[in-house]
């Protein structure tokens, strides 16, 4: 697991719930409507970082062993298309033609960490995906979730209740689902 340190303070932009044009897609970036433990994260993505709502998700990942340990992202294409890292001909292409998941063209990593009030930041390394049809969400595995120091007990997640990892019996409440859909041309 790689560690990023830095001093600098990190402006990032917070995506607000509304409808965008993008070319000829629309995107609709919502707030609310899904179960499970929320995180508040940011994103450093090329020159973009971006304040968001991280679905916790235990189940994505590598399989083999040797890869489980990878911190993993992934990126819903809207949002991908509404911060301009993905454009909409290259956007079709990966709708039409495309895997659920895919790699980004030239971008394997993104630097992440909790944006939950702490002073001190800790970013992590993280490989990094698009995804199209995980429902608009931003989702992040295990490893990742202890890189930036959160966890949930299963008992939990249905209420969704996460901890910080060096304080386990303080609970805390998801935050508010941040969603990216879009509509294609045809």
């Amino acid at each position: 697991m790689f560690r990023i340190e830095t001093k600098s303070k990190v402006i990032c932009e917070r995506i607000e719930a509304g409808e965008f044009s993008i070319g000829k897609f629309r995107i609709f970036a919502e707030t609310g409507g899904y179960a499970g433990v929320w995180i508040p994260i940011m994103v450093r993505i090329k020159d973009v970082c971006l304040r968001l709502s991280a679905f916790c998700n235990s189940g994505f990942g590598y399989i083999d062993i040797p890869r489980s340990r990878t911190p993993l992202i992934s990126l819903p294409i809207a949002l991908l298309l509404l911060k301009d890292i993905v454009k909409p001909r290259r956007a079709l292409e990966i709708i039409f033609y495309g895997e659920e998941i895919f790699e980004l063209d030239n971008i394997r990593h993104v630097d992440v960490c909790l944006d939950a009030g702490r002073e001190k930041k800790q970013w992590i390394e993280a490989e990094v995906y698009g995804n199209i049809k995980l429902l608009g969400k931003v989702i992040i595995n295990m490893p990742l979730m202890k890189g930036i120091g959160v966890g949930f007990r299963s008992e939990d997640w249905e209420d969704g209740l996460w901890y910080f990892l060096d304080n386990p019996d303080i609970k805390k409440k998801s935050v508010r689902p941040l969603h990216f859909m879009y509509e294609a041309p045809l």
